[in-house]
Formats: structure tokens, sequence, C-alpha cells
């Protein structure tokens, strides 16, 4: 929690997204060409101080975009040829029980 506070003190106009910025974080794009995060390092930042909130809305194989480019990718690698995000997140021991009812 206390990251979180600092990451907020020293960019506090990331505590609220717009809809661009949210879409950036759940999709991979903003909603509008542009309009998103102007640097991988600001993305990375919102997505540390929203993570909680949009894991919870976006459970199972639907994750965020920001979950994979920051959480899932960097720690586990990349998906194998041919390999479904389902199957990656099997893979690594990843789904929840009740995320696993596929």
């Amino acid at each position: 929690m206390r990251r979180i506070q600092r990451l907020v003190a020293r960019r506090p106009d990331l505590e609220a997204l717009d809809f661009n910025q949210e879409e950036h974080l759940i999709f991979g794009e903003p909603f509008l060409p542009g309009l998103g995060f102007r640097s991988s390092e600001e993305m990375k930042v919102a997505w540390d101080v929203h993570r909680e909130r949009l894991l919870a809305a976006y459970p199972g194989v639907m994750r965020p975009f920001a979950s994979w480019k920051f959480d899932l990718l960097p720690v586990y690698g990349g998906l194998k040829s041919g390999e479904s995000k389902y199957d990656y997140l099997v893979r690594h021991g990843l789904l929840e029980p009740a995320e696993d009812a596929r």
C-alpha cells in the first residue's frame, strides 16, 4: 500500500483514470489513438495503482492487457507457439479453481 501511495504522490494525475487510459490498460490501446499513456513507464505506474480493481473486474483468462504486459509475461515468459491464454495460465498454475470452469 505504501508503494502505491508513493506512486500516486509522484503522479497524482494517475490516481483517477480517464476513459482512454482505462481502455489502454484493459485492451492495450486507448479508444482514441494518442489519448492513452505517453509511455510504458507511465502505463506501468497507472497499472500499479489500479491493478487490484481492474483484475477484480476482469478475472480469469480475460485479464487486462496490462496484467499480461507487466505481471505475467516478464515473470513467466511468452506463450508457446499455438498456445491459448487459457493454456498458458493453466501451465503456470495461475488460474483459481473458480476461474478454471472452462
